[in-house]
């Protein structure tokens, strides 16, 4: 049985014995309040973790020229080290603030596919020791929020990260457009490109103007919802064509519930 309240009931400090009736909606249905419309919620119960470059104003590195998609060389790895049965990852966002721009011609086109595998070692990967960084998500949460059991790897030097190809059970659950960097080489320094998974908002690629090509701004790609199981990865891949030099730096920042 539960009570009718439409106003919200009194508040109950965590861990209270005192026992509470459940509350329902003045039909009958079990009142299921989100608190909020952002994700503060997921934040206040400890669920939600950003993980950054280590330097806020530093780009990570200059990665290596990718001019053309291989599904072997990945920027990006997202690893779920829970034990199977564990938490689940939901990828949230990626944005990307580019530090320097990638040099040569006009890029034609901002490209990303993700993919969704089964977790391998990060030390499969071959790369050098300055190409592959792997970072640890850090919870919004300082009071009760847990550890995260995930891992993010990131591009961080010029030589390309290679990684095993896909297995079998891989799946590509993701691919994004975010236009012509309207200027020369990949973008404009101070430029965020967004990767929003899960939106369902439309997001147009944004038209060149006369402003657009020599003032930054924000492109957004949406893509369908990403998560990654227990002992699983998902590896997300950029390509740029007509890119003719290495050089692009850039900072990162993602977000992902666990729970």
């Amino acid at each position: 049985m539960g009570f009718v309240s439409r106003a919200l009931p009194q508040f109950n400090v965590d861990n209270s014995s005192a026992i509470q009736n459940v509350r329902v909606g003045s039909y009958g249905e079990l009142a299921a309040n989100t608190y909020l419309t952002k994700k503060h919620a997921l934040a206040a119960e400890g669920s939600y973790f950003v993980t950054t470059n280590p330097t806020p104003g530093t780009g990570v590195g200059a990665g290596p020229l990718a001019a053309s998609y291989a599904n072997t060389a990945p920027w990006f790895i997202f690893q779920n080290n829970n034990p199977a049965g564990g938490p689940i990852a939901y990828l949230d966002y990626l944005k990307m603030i580019l530090t320097v721009a990638g040099g040569g011609g006009t890029v034609t086109n901002l490209n990303f596919a993700v993919w969704r595998d089964i977790l391998t070692p990060m030390s499969t990967f071959v790369t050098t020791a300055t190409s592959l960084v792997v970072a640890t998500p850090n919870n919004i949460n300082g009071v009760q929020g847990a550890s995260s059991k995930c891992v993010f790897g990131y591009q961080g030097g010029s030589t390309a990260i290679v990684a095993k190809a896909p297995s079998a059970a891989a799946a590509i659950v993701g691919r994004a457009s975010l236009g012509a960097s309207g200027t020369a080489g990949a973008g404009l320094v101070g430029e965020e490109w967004v990767l929003d998974f899960g939106s369902t908002d439309p997001a147009p690629i944004q038209g060149l103007t006369a402003t657009g090509a020599a003032t930054c701004g924000r492109k957004v790609a949406v893509l369908p919802p990403v998560i990654c199981p227990p002992q699983q990865q998902v590896v997300i891949v950029p390509w740029f064509p007509t890119l003719t030099t290495t050089g692009f730096n850039y900072e990162f920042e993602l977000g992902h519930i666990e729970r």
